[in-house]
């Protein structure tokens, strides 16, 4: 600790925020203290300077709180009362409010727990602060940040407050929020005086100005004047425990920097892990399904309708955990069972194209995963959960028997803790599931663990690792919509074992002049067979990537920039057992600029180069027969992706922003090379596939609500995506030969997607009860921009024909719109806490997918008429309760598909008739 000044100057994250926020200072002033405390700061800071008197009038205070509560109703616009600064006439703290400042002093290096006091000896003062220091372990807080503590004087020696109410002259005691001002090493204390010791704590409300605040928020000190907080404080043990009220919520995908979500020139949406685990998601695709404008098919996540179906390849979403890209080398899609569950700090969601910073695959979006960070205090949890399937309600479907019911079943377990220098995460999974699809099953144990040792407040090196093991069945699509829905057709079966894992090396350094230094590094590995001893899959990624950051001292300026490198080597029967060399080379920069404090604008860059070498590929028709050979090719490309934005503050809870975005996408391995027998149809290779581009312009209006103690966000967007040489998985005669007739993917052509995204997030207290909200709306409108009506239901096989003949052929429905998108797609979760007990209910509606693939109404049996006879979409509702014993043992039970619907996302897959869960936590 040699430089306090610096320590208190520096970005915090929102676990260390909260931390903080949950163990403020305490401490008690007297009266004649308090005087001279309020004059040190009028003369630093000027808080209580004449400039600022006037807004602090107790009337006008009354008459903003009346008119913004009822404008928050008509206009969904409140909380402006809220942000006043703070003011010894506001109405709840008239004669409660004191404020106490320290002195700077030269921390005791000797000995990492260092102790402030004031400089006058000779007056003994009640508050005694303790700093102890701590490193941040997250990828994006690796600043040296101290967790302040106090002790409290004993009883006797606590000062009696004067008071008017005699009922508050006995046992007071104050409690104190430690803020800090960025410019300043003096550790800023608010003291609020609590009533009578007797009486029940009551929720408190603090304005508290914005100057005094310095975190990783940098909408604190650029862009409010003044911030609230609320808390609880608990007279227990002379201990108070404070529950923040408005934590404001902070994103990083969208700029590589941590900034308040409402400032964000991007459409974000963030999960929590209590949110996860109160409908006990196993894996995370579990939780993404309930955001608004996601849709889960198969385990393939499409953002606002970019995405189609194709098995098993070409995610137009990127997975990023920890910042890292975690698709699979050869196929690119995610494989979400790899996700350490059990360590999850936050999830974000980007809507729409990124790949000017993060580069392929991010065409509609990102789904970023944070892990949670070593604490001080030891952080230990283990989870239990089974799952029992009811019957189907066509009786006639079920397959199983009473002694041979579907279950799912498993446990995972964190432990986080700081030691010394050394920060250690740990977590692990087991999973085994016996599906309501016969022989559709899945187990999987999972390890991960989490290394971070600071070798300096500003230096710090670590390692994470994650290792899966599993095996499963699946198929492709059910034997026939009657009795066997819930069966697979025998000849598209996947039987598959797997051993995957990643380990990522990271080194994280802040020069003398705060510039941010990150080398973050992934080896990806993936092992998996289909039931042979020959290896099918043999894939190997390594990614690495240098960033470098500069932050202006005032934070109205960030400079990002930084230099990518990611190489797959792939072996694999799957294409034509041949061996594959990817490269890729990204340079990326993006600025982050905020003027007048209102508007923040953002531009970023990135040249992308992507190589892909193959060994010579002999196509066959079967083991005997070749129609094909690709010689030993190096295709290289090269391509530059733009991105725009900015965001407009209108008022200091309603923020306007705009984007526009490029997104690209390289052809995956598994998408230009497959080789493979599904059926009685091929999976054919296509070398001349090329890349596919986008460009999506969105404009939103984000307005924070704030309802007594709840505070929520509506989000408004508007959306236009283009796409160019956009990529499907279709029918084909290859080399033009009618009788080698097969599957491989194809450029359609261009397309667009137009629609509007509502949604409404918020937590909170209302009427005492706690209120989890998450819903919202997604209207699209996709299309092809070639689309000849005439060519439906030719054989999509029958002649190479223009894109505008191919689309139209190839589709079911004889109008124009993207195959496998639903029009209309609604969602909600709502969940309300009152003291222990908590409900919650969740739903959502699914419009009919009125486009697929035409082929498959030819292959599989009864698609076409079972479309037909359930083509209204489907509604589905879940119930959870759950109750809370002390504070360590939860138990929840989970009753998803209350009125046993029957329905699929994906054509001819059932979903899950009424199933049971039952969840039990325990935190040691």
């Amino acid at each position: 600790m040699k430089d306090f000044k610096k320590y208190l100057s520096e970005d915090c994250s929102p676990q260390e925020l909260d931390d903080i926020s949950r163990q403020l200072l305490h401490a008690t002033f007297a009266n004649e203290e308090r005087e001279n405390l309020k004059k040190t700061l009028a003369e630093h800071y000027h808080i209580f300077s004449p400039q600022v008197e006037h807004r602090r009038d107790k009337r006008r205070l009354i008459y903003y709180f009346c008119v913004t509560v009822a404008a928050s109703f008509l206009l969904f616009c409140s909380g402006y009362f809220l942000f006043n600064p703070l003011s010894k006439t506001a109405p709840a703290y008239k004669k409660n409010i004191a404020a106490a400042t320290l002195k700077k002093e030269t921390p005791d290096t000797s000995n990492e727990q260092c102790q402030y006091k004031p400089n006058s000896p000779k007056k003994p003062n009640p508050l005694v602060i303790e700093t102890h220091s701590e490193q941040f372990t997250s990828d994006w807080k690796d600043q040296f940040y101290p967790t302040t503590h106090t002790t409290l004087p004993s009883q006797t020696d606590t000062p009696k407050l004067q008071k008017s109410n005699k009922a508050q002259q006995t046992a007071h005691k104050s409690t104190i929020p430690s803020l800090y001002h960025k410019n300043s090493a003096a550790s800023i204390a608010l003291s609020l005086v609590d009533t009578e010791a007797h009486t029940a704590p009551k929720w408190r409300k603090l304005n508290i100005p914005a100057q005094f605040i310095h975190s990783y928020q940098t909408f604190f000190t650029n862009f409010y004047d003044k911030i609230t907080f609320g808390f609880k404080p608990s007279l227990v043990n002379h201990n108070a425990q404070f529950e923040l009220l408005l934590l404001a919520p902070v994103e990083v995908i969208s700029s590589k920097n941590p900034i308040f979500i409402g400032r964000s020139t991007a459409p974000i949406t963030l999960l929590k892990p209590d949110f996860l685990e109160s409908f006990n998601a196993t894996s995370v695709d579990h939780g993404l399904d309930k955001i608004p404008g996601i849709t889960m098919i198969e385990n393939q996540a499409s953002i606002r309708g970019g995405s189609g179906f194709s098995y098993g390849s070409g995610s137009r979403v990127l997975l990023l955990v920890n910042d890292l890209p975690a698709l699979q080398g050869d196929a690119g899609f995610p494989n979400w069972d790899d996700v350490p569950m059990e360590n999850i700090a936050q999830v974000e969601v980007l809507k729409g194209a990124s790949s000017a910073l993060y580069g392929s695959a991010a065409l509609n979006g990102i789904i970023n995963i944070r892990t949670a960070d070593a604490t001080t205090e030891p952080y230990t949890k283990a989870s239990l959960f089974h799952t029992a399937y009811f019957s189907p309600k066509d009786r006639a479907k079920k397959w199983w028997s009473k002694a041979n019911k579907p279950f799912s079943t498993g446990f995972n377990f964190a432990h986080r803790q700081k030691y010394n220098k050394l920060d250690v995460v740990l977590g692990t999974q087991g999973y085994k599931q016996k599906s309501y699809r016969k022989d559709y099953n899945k187990q999987y144990a999972r390890i991960y663990t989490g290394l971070r040792y600071h070798i300096k407040p500003d230096f710090a090196i670590g390692v994470n690792a994650n290792f899966n093991v599993g095996a499963g069945n699946s198929y492709l699509y059910w034997k026939d919509s009657k009795q066997n829905a819930y069966i697979g057709d025998s000849s598209v079966y996947f039987p598959r074992q797997y051993f995957r894992y990643m380990i990522d090396p990271h080194l994280h350094y802040q020069d003398k002049g705060g510039n941010k230094h990150k080398i973050l590094s992934r080896f990806h590995h993936v092992l998996q067979n289909q039931g042979h001893t020959e290896s099918e899959i043999n894939s190997r990624q390594f990614y690495g990537e240098y960033r470098f950051q500069k932050i202006a001292k005032d934070k109205n300026f960030t400079f990002t920039a930084g230099a990518a490198w990611k190489y797959n080597n792939v072996h694999a029967r799957l294409y034509s057992k041949s061996n594959f060399k990817r490269n890729n080379l990204a340079i990326f920069l993006q600025t982050d600029k905020t003027f007048f404090k209102k508007l923040r604008l953002s531009a970023g860059i990135r040249q992308e180069c992507n190589s892909l070498q193959n060994h010579e590929i002999i196509v066959r028709k079967d083991q005997n027969t070749a129609i094909d050979t690709i010689p030993a090719t190096k295709l290289r490309e090269a391509k530059p992706v733009v991105r725009l934005g900015l965001n407009y503050t209108l008022a200091p809870n309603t923020f306007l922003r705009a984007s526009w975005g490029q997104g690209y996408r390289y052809p995956t391995i598994a998408e230009k090379f497959i080789d493979a027998n599904l059926m009685f149809l091929k999976l054919f290779p296509n070398t001349d596939l090329k890349s596919e581009t986008s460009h999506t312009t969105d404009i939103g209006l984000k307005q924070r609500l704030i309802l007594d103690k709840w505070v929520g966000f509506l989000d408004v967007s508007l959306f236009w995506s283009n796409y160019k040489n956009m990529i499907e998985f279709g029918a084909t005669k290859y080399n033009n030969e009618l009788s080698n007739i097969g599957l491989h993917s194809y450029n359609i052509g261009s397309a667009t997607i137009k629609g509007i995204d509502l949604s409404i997030s918020g937590a909170g207290e209302l009427f005492g009860i706690k209120v989890d909200v998450l819903a919202g709306y997604t209207f699209l409108t996709p299309k092809y921009k070639q689309f000849d009506e005439s060519a439906f239901r030719e054989l999509p096989f029958s002649n190479l024909r223009s894109a505008s003949r191919l689309t139209a052929a190839s589709s079911s429905t004889n109008y124009n719109i993207l195959k496998y998108r639903h029009r209309h797609a609604f969602k909600f979760d709502l969940s309300g806490t009152y003291r222990n007990l908590s409900l919650g209910i969740s739903g959502f509606h699914y419009s009919h997918m009125e486009n697929i693939d035409e082929v498959f109404n030819l292959i599989i049996n009864d698609l076409e008429t079972y479309r037909a006879e359930n083509n209204a979409g489907f509604n589905v509702f879940d119930f959870r309760i759950g109750y809370q014993f002390k504070e360590q043992t939860h138990i929840s039970l989970i009753c998803k598909n209350i009125f046993n619907k029957e329905y699929t996302i994906r054509p001819a897959l059932l979903e899950a008739p009424r199933n049971m869960s039952f969840r039990v936590e325990q935190k040691f």
